[in-house]
Parts: structure tokens; sequence; C-alpha cells
């Protein structure tokens, strides 16, 4: 083999190896990344428009009963700010909600929250949020960070977090 060919096959087997090195390099990290999103994107759900008793859990999770009334504003306010949270501390809490205006079994699950909470009953103002056992009337967009607050709370003592087990049976 003469050097002419000697040097053509270096040059071939360093241009191989550089393209290997930058597949590596810029290919492999990038399928990574995109796996671990995918990972990300499984774990949260969505925050539900309408429960029933029997979809109600007792998990490593707050709880969030959420009274609300179609057509309210302030309650469509609340599903929001719910959606906006849900992206980075969903880990933390399971959402049931329940529409109480057009719906009387819903109102009497209402009831029978407020009932167990010592609350007044029989008047429908929405929204109405449980969060664990602390209670939480109305919403307006400047308790976003109250309402976080009291989520993170009440996950930190997740023994206070679950007190309806006897209203879901």
């Amino acid at each position: 083999m003469n050097s002419k060919n000697k040097i053509l096959s270096c040059l071939l087997i360093l241009a191989f190896t550089l393209v290997v090195i930058i597949f590596i390099i810029l290919i492999i990290p990038q399928t990574k990344s995109d796996e671990k999103r995918n990972i990300q994107t499984i774990i949260i759900e969505p925050i539900p428009r309408e429960s029933n008793l029997s979809d109600i859990r007792f998990e490593d999770k707050v709880n969030i009963y959420f009274f609300w009334g179609s057509g309210c504003p302030h309650c469509e306010d609340f599903f929001a700010f719910l959606d906006e949270v849900n992206k980075e501390y969903g880990q933390y809490f399971k959402v049931y909600a329940f529409e109480v205006w057009n719906n009387k079994i819903n109102a009497e699950i209402m009831d029978n929250f407020k009932k167990e909470l010592n609350g007044k009953v029989g008047k429908y103002s929405v929204p109405y949020i449980i969060i664990g056992d602390e209670v939480v009337e109305g919403f307006i967009p400047s308790m976003k960070e109250e309402i976080l607050n009291i989520i993170l709370n009440k996950y930190e003592s997740l023994d206070s977090i679950n007190h309806f087990e006897n209203i879901i049976k």
C-alpha cells in the first residue's frame, strides 16, 4: 500500500470516528431528555369537573372537595387556578368536584360535608372548598398563594388530610 492510500485510509477512519462522536454527543442526550418529559406528562392527572362519592380515595395526597355552581365565574376561576397549580404541585393533591346548583345529590353531599365540619347548612354559597379539613369559601385571584400554602401545609401533616371516610361509606 502506498503512502497516499495509507493517508486516505487514516482520514476515512478519522472522519468516521468524528461522525460517531458527534452522534453520541448530540443525539443520545436529546433522547434521554425526551424520555424524562414523557414521564412527567404521564404523572399529571387532569382536574375533574364532576366526581362521585365512589371516586374518592384516601391516599397520600390532600383531598380537595370542590363544590361549585354551573355558570359561577368564581368557580371557573378556581378551576383555572387548579389547572395552573396542577402542573407543578399535582402530586400533592387530588380534586373531587361536585356541581351543586343543578344536582340535588351533590347538594346533599355538600350538606353532609358541612354538617361534618359543623358548618352552616342550606345555603349553597359557591365555590365551597374543603382542603383536608380546612374550609375556604369563595375564590378571588388574590387567594391563590393562601390556598396553595394550605394545600402544602396539609400535605406535610398527612394525618389531618382525610377526615370524611364516614360520609363516603
